[in-house]
């Protein structure tokens, strides 16, 4: 009975990973010399419940990819995007550090990657700061993730 079910699950894995890896090849074949693919390994934060009037903790999904690319447009060095969506989600103001961290904001998000361990830490204060209180409303998170250049 479990080899059925085993067999089943393999198969539609297999579609996924492919679907997955098809995608990751077209990102990587529309790149330029000075990109990175980031890649999502831990997300979390907080949601106001209006029940109990207090945030709770909860852990967000990490389903979404991100790119960073160089632009050298007016005052901005690099871009951060999330994968199929043409508007930037973070500036990035400076080029790399000399310690080879590049650091990014735009609103109540900061993201702040470091060329020599690929590692990325992405967060926002959300609406956590606001005085009026909505049930459901997104609060602080914070996500964790790699980048590698393409």
């Amino acid at each position: 009975m479990f080899g059925i079910w085993r067999n089943r699950f393999t198969a539609k894995l297999g579609k996924i990973s492919g679907s997955v890896c098809g995608l990751c090849a077209l990102v990587l074949n529309q790149a330029t010399a000075d990109e990175y693919f980031c890649t999502p390994e831990h997300a979390a934060g907080f949601s106001y419940d209006e029940a109990t009037k207090d945030w709770k903790d909860i852990k967000y999904p990490i389903n979404t990819y991100y790119t960073i690319t160089a632009i050298k447009f007016g005052k901005h060095a690099y871009v951060v995007k999330q994968l199929g969506n043409p508007d930037p989600l973070v500036f990035c103001q400076a080029d790399f550090s000399s310690a080879g961290y590049l650091l990014c904001q735009r609103h109540h998000i900061n993201f702040k990657f470091s060329k020599k361990t690929g590692k990325y830490i992405m967060f926002s204060s959300g609406e956590y700061l606001n005085e009026e209180r909505v049930s459901g409303l997104r609060g602080p998170w914070m996500q964790i993730g790699k980048c590698v250049q393409y």
